[in-house]
């Protein structure tokens, strides 16, 4: 194994002496080594494919796996490709919640806050009644594309549901932003849910036809710096009329046609698409190992605690 290579350390722990691993050790292959087409050569992950067995194949010694690792720089398993029967399992563990769109700003949402369906009074300028039955826990709350992650929901909550925002002990949290209706800077402590979508649809990037990154708050083909769309709107400035409604943020949350956008990318997407970024890796030829590992020893328990290192070839 990798780590039986790296030397000992002895800890003391209440007037006991343990000898641990001295993990802190690092080597690393230096960058024109990695760029050496002798030494170095690309291979492509299938699916069924693992560190180890990519070792049994290359060097005829699975235990070898850290060797397939460390030209790749990888430390974690969620950096080497998962098989595609698998990767799908693996979203949904990983974005196992929804996602609520409000076109309001509310950047003092927080974990742990609850979204409650409410009633409002009849003038509909305060909160009448809150459901102790339909209610949710928020995770996160993304303040770009303006959608709460909830992973705990309870009863009913739909799209176009009134809902209002408190924290775990049931004060209302006011919130100030700008409203979707208007210019208005408006404190309330209720918003309409504009749409609900599985955590793995929630967006990460809109991009246009030559797949550009494309600002949510387009408008008009501009990408609009105002700061309307951001959420900062100040008094300043009461004769923007640029608001949220006008934006590809708000038509994505209600569903309308947008010529400015030509893909979203969402959590799901790029997890595949960086599932497949990780598939091309840099093995070392199989004719070079026994150097660099008798190297990689000798390196490892010299007294440096950051080697890098030269195949010579």
């Amino acid at each position: 194994m990798y780590l039986e290579k790296f030397p000992l350390l002895t800890y003391t722990f209440n007037n006991t002496e343990y000898s641990l691993v001295d993990i802190f050790r690092r080597v690393s292959f230096k960058q024109s080594t990695l760029e050496n087409t002798s030494a170095f050569f690309t291979y492509y992950v299938q699916d069924d494919d693992t560190p180890e067995n990519i070792a049994r194949n290359f060097y005829k010694d699975s235990t070898l796996w850290w060797l397939v690792l460390l030209p790749n720089n990888i430390v974690s398993n969620l950096e080497f490709p998962i098989s595609e029967n698998y990767l799908t399992s693996f979203i949904e563990t990983k974005y196992p919640g929804k996602v609520f769109f409000f076109s309001e700003y509310m950047p003092d949402l927080k974990s742990g806050n609850i979204i409650a369906g409410v009633t409002l009074n009849g003038t509909q300028t305060a909160i009448q009644n809150t459901s102790n039955v339909n209610y949710a826990v928020i995770n996160e709350y993304n303040k770009t594309f303006r959608y709460a992650v909830v992973n705990e929901i309870y009863g009913n909550l739909e799209s176009n549901d009134i809902v209002g925002f408190y924290d775990s002990n049931s004060n209302e949290l006011p919130h100030s932003y700008v409203a979707s209706e208007d210019e208005t800077i408006q404190t309330k402590t209720w918003a309409s849910i504009k749409s609900i979508k599985d955590q793995k649809d929630a967006p990460v990037e809109f991009l246009d036809l030559n797949s550009n990154f494309v600002s949510p708050y387009i408008i008009n083909n501009t990408n609009d710096s105002k700061s309307t769309a951001l959420g900062t709107y100040t008094t300043n400035d009461l004769t923007d009329t640029d608001t949220i409604t006008n934006t590809s943020l708000f038509k994505y949350m209600t569903s309308v046609s947008d010529d400015n956008i030509s893909t979203i990318r969402t959590l799901e997407t790029k997890a595949i698409l960086d599932n497949e970024k990780f598939r091309s890796i840099k093995l070392l030829n199989p004719k070079y190992a026994p150097t660099v590992i008798n190297e990689i020893i000798s390196l490892i328990n010299s007294n440096n605690k950051s080697i890098s290192i030269t195949v010579n070839v």
